[in-house]
């Protein structure tokens, strides 16, 4: 049985529908990425479920009882902001406390838990600061443990990383990976960050415009995009597109991913001449733009090829490489 389940949510405001007929289960224990673009709808699925929302329509189960009656504080969940929520005047010991002071719990009780938490995250040497004199990934760590504090059943993340630098990000993936192994806590966890989520979910739910368009591993999403939206929005640099027929089904459009098109000075067998236009040094790879039958495409290549902005060079594009879409609807054939 699922843990949490999104039933039939709807969510509007005033003519604007921004949740259309969300159906999702989740299990127990699983790490679940919602992904998609600004003004997609997964924050506000997010905070319906916080209870910081209320649906238009619809209903949310957690272990097989509805939570929308409940209040926030009732809902036995924890969540992570973007900007931190620190309280300034507070040290982090107190930080970290004050979750667990308001529902009274014992001190020793408090100086237990904050102990564990503040090993799990590495922040021991931290508790007497103030917020102030912390860096950013040490608040994020703070706001990390503020959560994992209370010892919830599920954990709710809100672009806990969009603050901080690229170093920042990477070493904080691994920290939330490193956190959810050790606890098995039951986490969701919102961002735009196609990196983020393909790193970190154990699924991922794609939305766009208030849909989920996929549900499923980040390995099946990227090898089995249910449409062109899926397609083009996970994955970096993302999915050429090109025109093209299959026997017996005119009109398709065929996917082909940067990494998987090769490239040669010389023609060979089924090649197809391209024109060059620049490439970008990625430091393992290059990421190479061309033209090919007046299309623009991405290429990623150990090399450059050996040409001047606008000659020719040739590329090869597997068969079986390839994802074939339907030209109107854009699911996947």
């Amino acid at each position: 049985m699922s843990f949490v389940e999104f039933k039939n949510i709807q969510k509007s405001f005033g003519d604007q529908k921004i949740l259309q007929k969300i159906d999702l289960e989740i299990s127990k224990g699983e790490f679940l990425v919602l992904v998609g673009p600004s003004g997609c709808g997964k924050s506000t699925l997010l905070r319906i479920l916080a209870g910081l929302e209320t649906p238009t329509e619809g209903d949310i189960l957690v272990n097989g009882k509805s939570v929308l009656s409940k209040e926030p504080k009732d809902r036995d969940l924890a969540m992570v902001f973007q900007n931190y929520a620190l309280y300034p005047h507070l040290n982090v010991f107190e930080n970290l406390a004050f979750g667990l002071r308001l529902r009274q719990v014992s001190e020793s009780e408090i100086q237990a838990r904050v102990k564990e938490t503040a090993e799990i995250l590495q922040i021991q040497n931290l508790l007497e600061r103030k917020p102030k004199a912390l860096s950013g990934g040490q608040r994020q760590r703070v706001a990390l443990g503020r959560a994992l504090v209370r010892k919830t059943s599920i954990l709710l993340f809100d672009e806990p990383l969009s603050n901080l630098d690229a170093n920042l990000r990477n070493q904080m993936r691994y920290e939330i990976k490193r956190l959810h192994q050790l606890t098995k806590s039951t986490i969701i966890y919102v961002t735009h960050d196609q990196v983020e989520a393909t790193t970190l979910g154990d699924r991922i739910a794609v939305l766009n415009k208030g849909h989920i368009e996929q549900v499923d591993s980040a390995h099946n999403i990227y090898e089995k995009p249910a449409n062109t939206f899926v397609a083009s929005f996970i994955g970096l640099p993302e999915m050429n597109f090109l025109p093209g027929d299959l026997v017996g089904r005119p009109g398709a459009s065929v996917g082909i991913r940067p990494e998987n098109i090769s490239i040669s000075a010389e023609p060979r067998s089924g090649a197809l001449e391209a024109q060059f236009d620049v490439c970008e040094y990625l430091g393992a790879n290059y990421l190479i733009y061309a033209q090919l039958q007046g299309q623009a495409i991405r290429l990623l290549s150990p090399h450059p090829p050996k040409t001047a902005t606008g000659g020719k060079f040739f590329v090869s594009i597997p068969l079986e490489k390839s994802i074939f879409f339907d030209k109107v609807s854009g699911h996947l054939l």
